[in-house]
């Protein structure tokens, strides 16, 4: 019994200097937009992540959430483009298209590539390009997928990396993307 104490006092003591175990990813969900996806957060006192969510009426229909590390260099973002008014849109290589407006916007940013991907059941078109964010270049990667009456876009961005899914936040993030049945 002695020694329990001892091994709990000593636990105590640790938990208090050091604090909890750092969270790695903070879950978002939504039952509205039938998804789920990680976001990065980091060690809270060294690293912290800054959560991004639109704060205006037009961006809500097309923005759901984000994350920016504390220094920039990464942004992290799910969105949607809602197919209310094309029903009959199908995503695909020459599709994506039609859409670069609302993804790149006017001037902000140049798609370098387009290729089909499959990932978790779900099949879909990767944009790999350059962007322009709050003054900042970023190489971007972007996921897109069709279900549910929408165009879920998962979109990665870093000023770290040439390849954005070698910047391990940016691929954990993309790789959590899942639907919900």
């Amino acid at each position: 019994m002695f020694r329990l104490s001892r091994f709990l006092i000593a636990a105590a003591v640790i938990a208090v200097l050091f604090g909890p175990p750092p969270s790695l990813a903070a879950i978002w969900r939504s039952s509205d937009f039938r998804c789920s996806v990680n976001l990065p957060d980091g060690e809270p006192r060294i690293d912290p992540w800054a959560v991004l969510t639109p704060n205006d009426i037009t961006a809500r229909e097309t923005g759901l959430v984000g994350a920016r590390n504390k220094d920039g260099t990464v942004v992290v973002y799910l969105g949607i483009v809602r197919l209310d008014d094309k029903p009959h849109f199908q995503l695909n290589e020459k599709s994506v298209e039609q859409l670069e407006g609302k993804i790149f916007g006017t001037a902000l940013g140049f798609k370098h590539a387009a290729q089909p991907i499959a990932r978790n059941g779900m099949n879909g078109i990767r944009l790999t390009g350059t962007h322009r964010y709050l003054g900042n270049t970023y190489n971007l990667v972007m996921d897109l997928f069709q279900a549910n009456g929408m165009i879920y876009e998962l979109a990665g961005l870093t000023e770290r990396e040439l390849d954005p899914l070698k910047d391990r936040d940016v691929r954990s993030f993309m790789e959590s993307f899942r639907l919900q049945r």
